[in-house]
């Protein structure tokens, strides 16, 4: 009877480890877990890394595949050495514990400030952070998506310098939706209004000491594009091509007595796209074009709709002053003839974009519809680009 139960608990437990070594994983130990109906799963990985999966059955492939790409994210940390990592399986999504042995940023101690390490929660494919700060006797808790270490380490340090400063003062701790704050900067200026936590618009700690509401936030891209012709433009060119290069302000914000409505992007565009005369078979052309090109010049306006916490959808809408040069030829009494047209016309494009964001770096394809208003006629032409950028 021994021996059939000592069987039962071998052919019971040896599909655990084969699944773990599967994936480069070892079992270190088993035991209960502060998890209600789980087990504390003590996992080693081939790098002789050591964390916790805390789940109420063992893991399937899926699921650990998932937990190993979070793994690698939080152990490619720089600034925060972690003492401990556990993972925390729940029926709709994960939840992740990391608590730090040291966690220094912008020479400043931050572990100091963080009784209980960083608590990650992903719920449908987006990760989103949820920890407490204590600062003296203040406790603030912070939450918001993830997108990254250094952005989230910049709005603690951010708040942390702030609190102890005076320049953000901590109005109403809300244990379940999360702290708000004032800024003291606009209390001075007889404004009331408060702000719930992550609605910082700027977090610079290494170049200021204090949050500054005022600063603008730029970024810079460039993108190729493909002029697609409509109308008449359809009718003279096939094609065109060329690149904009633009510099942004972002989260600027339009309010309303003192409440933030929303928030957009700004910013100016230039650039130069060449057109492609259309070829006309078996057909007597009067003239034909030798060289023709637009150089763009505008403001656009994007409003970012969030879909993950990297993704999103952006709708933008662009006015500008574009400069259009013809140079073509025709037949003048049977003489050929070299014709120049010059015009500044206004133009009209909106868009939509969709957009990724890696730390500080994004990357985006979309596509805008070109309207340059003339004297006599309007012109049309789908554009689609697609490229990248920076945010300082």
């Amino acid at each position: 009877m021994k021996r059939l139960f000592v069987l039962i608990v071998i052919l019971a437990v040896s599909p655990l480890y084969a699944d773990w070594a599967e994936h480069g994983l070892s079992l270190v130990s088993t035991g209960p877990s502060s998890l209600e109906g789980a087990v504390r799963y003590e996992i080693r990985d081939d790098g002789g890394r050591v964390f916790h999966v805390n789940s109420p059955k063992e893991p399937d492939g899926p699921v650990i595949k998932n937990i190993l790409k979070h793994r690698d994210t939080f152990f490619s940390w720089k600034h925060v050495h972690i003492r401990e990592l556990s993972f925390y399986m729940y029926e709709k999504g994960l939840q992740v514990i990391v608590v730090p042995s040291s966690l220094k940023y912008r020479d400043t101690d931050l572990k100091q400030h963080l009784p209980s390490g960083f608590t990650l929660v992903e719920e449908k494919g987006a990760l989103a952070y949820r920890y407490r700060v204590i600062v003296g006797n203040t406790s603030l808790k912070l939450d918001g998506a993830y997108r990254g270490e250094e952005p989230m380490l910049d709005e603690m340090l951010a708040y942390i310098r702030g609190i102890r400063e005076g320049s953000i003062v901590v109005e109403d701790e809300k244990v379940v939706a999360g702290s708000v704050v004032s800024f003291s900067s606009e209390k001075d200026k007889g404004k009331k209004h408060v702000h719930p936590v992550g609605d910082l618009p700027f977090y610079d700690a290494a170049a200021t000491r204090s949050y500054d509401p005022g600063k603008i936030r730029w970024y810079v891209s460039a993108q190729p594009s493909y002029l697609y012709p409509a109308s008449f433009l359809g009718d003279i060119f096939v094609g065109g091509f060329g690149a904009t290069a633009a510099l942004g302000m972002r989260d600027m914000g339009i309010s309303l007595l003192d409440a933030i409505l929303f928030r957009f992007d700004l910013e100016l565009m230039a650039g130069f796209w060449h057109l492609n005369e259309k070829k006309q078979k078996g057909a007597v052309v009067p003239c034909s074009v030798k060289n023709a090109y637009v150089i763009p010049l505008g403001l656009v306006a994007r409003y970012r709709l969030a879909v993950t916490r990297n993704f999103a959808v952006l709708p933008s809408l662009g006015f500008g002053y574009f400069y259009n040069r013809l140079e073509y030829q025709r037949l003048v009494a049977g003489v050929p003839e070299t014709v120049t047209a010059r015009e500044w016309n206004p133009s009209l494009m909106p868009g939509l974009r969709l957009d990724y964001r890696v730390e500080k770096y994004f990357f985006f394809a979309g596509a805008e519809y070109l309207v340059m208003f003339e004297r006599r006629l309007d012109l049309a032409a789908l554009v689609f680009s697609a490229g990248g950028g920076y945010m300082f």
